[in-house]
């Protein structure tokens, strides 16, 4: 097996949770607190007897995390059961959010029942996008939400250690810098849409492209820039 691959398995053996929609049917009630799904989880994973870890996060440089440490926030189903009071990171690397409990670090293995994921004010949805032609399910943070939502999408890299040669020294395994791609979706369309250029976009946005091009114009828009993109369909959804 090659060592990335080693790295993804042995990262997911860590927390990795399997749950079904029946034991979902033995959920508390809308609004009761977080206590609920940590059992209900905790019913479902036995650190003990989970097989042996490999190569952990913290054996390497830099972090695959949106935020380091933990954060309070919530869960809300499709059937909406709403879950309160959880502690929530972004793996960014393996596209997975974790929480805590009792002193372990688990994962949300069940993501088909996930309406949103709020971390702190960060707003997530599990969808299915396209990627490499591929199609594949992702947490997308919630910028604007419209008739036209805005997203934006993390990723980082991995890249393995590499051994000591005649000219350059040995190098640690690593993480890269933390990377934001931005996509749009539209009520009556499901899969995001990556934002690739003022040209596409606007192609995107033809419906109201005589206003959009104008307020790129005035306002100096650039695809690029997460605030500009904010004003730019915020002002959209405005028309």
């Amino acid at each position: 097996m090659k060592n990335k691959d080693l790295f993804i398995c042995s990262i997911l053996c860590l927390t990795i949770i399997s749950f079904s929609h029946n034991i979902f049917g033995q959920r508390p009630k809308y609004g009761t607190t977080a206590m609920g799904l940590t059992e209900l989880m905790e019913a479902l994973y036995d650190p003990l007897n989970s097989p042996v870890n490999m190569l952990r996060y913290s054996d390497i440089k830099g972090t695959p995390y949106l935020h380091s440490e933990f954060q309070e926030g919530e869960l809300l189903t499709l059937d909406s059961v709403l879950y309160k009071g959880i502690f929530f990171r972004y793996d960014i690397y393996g596209d997975a959010i974790e929480f805590k409990s009792n002193g372990n670090e688990l994962v949300i293995g069940n993501t088909t029942n996930i309406n949103y994921i709020q971390i702190q004010d960060d707003v997530f949805h599990r969808i299915n996008y396209f990627n490499k032609n591929k199609l594949k399910g992702g947490y997308f943070k919630l910028l604007v939400d419209g008739s036209c939502n805005l997203y934006a999408k993390y990723s980082v890299d991995f890249y393995n250690k590499k051994e000591p040669a005649a000219y350059s020294r040995a190098e640690p395994a690593r993480f890269g810098d933390i990377k934001c791609n931005y996509y749009i979706n539209f009520k009556t369309d499901s899969k995001p849409i990556l934002i690739k250029n003022k040209k596409q976009l606007l192609t995107l946005l033809a419906r109201k492209e005589t206003e959009m091009a104008s307020f790129f114009k005035q306002y100096k828009i650039k695809v690029s820039k997460e605030d500009d993109l904010v004003q730019l369909i915020e002002f959209y959804n405005s028309l």
